[in-house]
């Protein structure tokens, strides 16, 4: 039994799936369910020039996937805490369970290999930089 659970979902058709999967998981009582969605800053320039564009655009952002993942969260009628993250996917996801004590991570996985693989794959990243479990959902490609 778990007690914080960490659901990593995109915005995808197949969030639905990961997010109902993660809160199949055991949780013991008093225990909780975060969702996470992670931003990659917006590139706009650099210098002083462009750091007020930045700081709008990441705003926009996030008023505009917030609403989103309220609406998943309710589509599955599953209740937990949300949080908009920024940076590299793994790296953000691992940072927000080590700083959160979560001690299990779900995310979907497209089930890639070979070269594909080699390329990168956000769901074996998370396995392999995690410090807690990590259970991934196999989602159709896109």
């Amino acid at each position: 039994m778990y007690q914080h659970i960490v659901a990593a979902v995109d915005l995808s058709d197949n969030a639905e799936q990961v997010l109902r999967k993660a809160h199949a998981l055991p949780l013991l009582p008093g225990g909780k369910l975060s969702v996470v969605h992670v931003c990659e800053p917006p590139v706009t320039g650099y210098g002083e020039a462009t750091s007020q564009h930045h700081i709008a655009n990441d705003m926009q952002i996030k008023q505009q996937i917030y609403p989103q993942l309220r609406a998943l969260e309710e589509r599955c009628g599953i209740p937990g805490e949300v949080h908009l993250l920024t940076g590299r996917t793994a790296d953000a996801i691992h940072s927000y369970v080590d700083k959160e004590a979560g001690d299990a991570i779900v995310i979907g996985s497209h089930g890639r290999s070979g070269v594909r693989v080699l390329l990168g794959s956000t769901s074996h990243a998370v396995l392999h930089g995690a410090s807690c479990d990590v259970y991934t959902v196999r989602v159709p490609s896109d």
